[in-house]
């Protein structure tokens, strides 16, 4: 008869789910469902084999930055899967602008680690000085005051948006609020129709 078997799942989740910056990526998403997915344990186990983590303290919450020091200076560290997007040098730039803004860390820049068809790339990319990075911070802050969602014709919104987890609720409150002009496709009665009964 088999002991009680240990509850690995948990220790993974322990182990590789880190809190991450509301303000990186899409806010409203980010609020609507505020856990972190698994699929990301994968490219933080990786993180943590060359690299380490803080806590760091935001007036937007907190979360964590993996970080290498080297003899030229301290690099924030990123994982990304799949083809290289434009929007990922923007998030870099933003969290070096959180970090240098509300930490004592000093990173040189981001290193973003990506995997595409089984191979591994890197992309590096210098911190902004310490003007632009509280311009960044400020305007990330205002942001998230507004609950700003990304913009649904943008590059990023028509890759990310079609497969959110939140996608309904998210097209319901774009309705209740008359958000609708960045919509690929205007919407029409029945799915109106369709989104306010399935979120009675």
């Amino acid at each position: 008869m088999l002991p009680d078997p240990p509850d690995f799942l948990a220790e993974l989740r322990t182990k590789t789910l880190f809190r991450h910056p509301d303000v990186l990526g899409c806010i409203r998403r980010n609020r609507l469902d505020p856990s972190t997915p698994w699929r990301w344990a994968r490219g933080n186990s990786l993180l943590l084999l060359i690299g380490e983590t803080a806590p760091l303290q935001t007036p937007f919450g907190g979360f964590d930055v993996f970080y290498r020091g080297t003899e030229d200076g301290l690099w924030l560290l990123q994982f990304r899967g799949g083809q290289r997007q434009p929007w990922w040098d923007e998030d870099a730039l933003l969290l070096a602008a959180l970090v240098l803004t509300y930490s004592s860390l000093n990173p040189v820049g981001v290193s973003t680690i990506s995997e595409l068809d089984g191979q591994l790339y890197i992309h590096y990319l210098g911190s902004p000085d310490a003007e632009e990075a509280f311009h960044l911070a400020e305007a990330a802050m205002e942001r998230w005051k507004r609950g700003e969602r990304i913009a649904k014709d943008s590059p990023r919104g028509k890759a990310i948006c079609p497969y959110c987890p939140v996608r309904n609720p998210c097209l319901l409150l774009d309705l209740e609020a008359g958000e609708t002009h960045d919509w690929p496709l205007q919407p029409d009665l029945r799915l109106r129709q369709t989104l306010l009964e399935r979120h009675k």
